[in-house]
């Protein structure tokens, strides 16, 4: 779950790899310090992954790069409106349409998108 919160995708068997690496002592679960060793580490697959997926938008769409991190930084500014969990619900995106000056948006025509 950690991994998925940093962006990182692994499959089971490095997650599990990765895992046993940082319980060092064998607990079966990270604490603190365990966690904070590998920080870095958990930084880099982040970074990394970031890459693949850039490199996969900027290839398979006609967007560039700037672009692209415009609009994913809108996207997290956005989720963030009302709950914090990494998705645009129904009422976030209401309000950003309702907010947004967008003069043909109106609520009911908002609500319908979402039936």
């Amino acid at each position: 779950k950690m991994l998925s919160a940093l962006g990182i995708k692994l499959s089971e068997e490095d997650s599990v790899a990765l895992f046993t690496e940082m319980d060092l002592d064998k607990s079966g679960k990270i604490e603190t310090g365990e966690f904070l060793d590998h920080y870095y580490t958990l930084l880099s697959l982040a970074e990394l992954e970031e890459a693949k997926v850039m490199q996969e938008l900027t290839s398979t769409t006609t967007f560039t790069r700037s672009e692209i991190e415009a609009m994913h930084a809108n996207f997290k500014r956005i989720s963030k409106m009302q709950c914090d969990d990494g998705i645009i619900d129904k009422n976030e995106f209401k309000s950003m349409m309702l907010n947004g000056n967008v003069a043909s948006w109106d609520s009911f025509l908002l609500d319908g998108l979402f039936r």
